[in-house]
């Protein structure tokens, strides 16, 4: 592992483990086929970087992007998420995907309150208003279609099925199970079986060295 893929993880797993979010549970797990990447290559971690801080990207793509190549995220979830998901305090934004909402780190945390629509301020316009889609398709008050935001998103390099797969595998290989399933939304048997998938990966890989 490079000390770079360390550094672009620290945030997450600290406020893991500050969390106290891991614990000692077992859960059967179920057999993935093939072989998950344990590490992102240098291409993933130069893509992240483009989306995190080049300009040249459309903001929701940047931020959908984001959300496959860091956080896992599918594209059908991707699409229904709303400003309700969104949570801020002061300088503290919060994303909820499962059950405890992750602390967005900068400049993460800036590229998704750009997406939040104006907030509707009086009582009757937040009864007969709409929802609030964090990436609105071309259709007023209906979401992006996931297939549409899967080419768009492949326009800018992110190839949803093998990011989202290198991003399990690499959250898994250092970050409890149950801190990864409460933290994307993910079930716990799918995060105990990425995290036996990538030590099995790491053990067959030092045995062959």
């Amino acid at each position: 592992m490079t000390a770079s893929t360390c550094k672009n993880a620290r945030p997450f797993v600290a406020w893991a483990i500050r969390q106290r979010l891991a614990p000692d549970v077992v859960y059967p797990s179920r057999i993935i086929s093939g072989g998950p990447n344990v590490v992102f290559d240098d291409g993933e971690l130069t893509l992240a970087r483009h989306l995190l801080h080049d300009d040249d990207v459309d903001p929701h793509d940047r931020v959908a992007g984001l959300l496959v190549v860091l956080y896992a995220q599918s594209v059908a979830r991707i699409s229904r998420l709303t400003a309700e998901h969104v949570t801020t305090t002061g300088p503290v934004v919060r994303l909820r995907l499962g059950t405890t909402p992750l602390v967005l780190q900068s400049p993460m945390a800036q590229h998704l309150q750009a997406l939040l629509p104006p907030r509707r301020e009086t009582t009757a316009a937040k009864l007969a208003g709409t929802t609030q889609w964090l990436f609105p398709g071309q259709h007023p008050g209906r979401p992006v279609h996931a297939t549409v935001l899967a080419v768009r998103l492949r326009a800018i390099g992110v190839r949803t099925s093998t990011a989202r797969t290198s991003a399990l595998a690499n959250l898994a290989a250092r970050t409890p199970a149950a801190v990864v399933a409460d933290l994307l939304g993910i079930s716990i048997q799918t995060a105990v079986a990425w995290a036996d998938a990538t030590a099995r990966t790491r053990a067959e890989y030092s045995a062959h060295r």
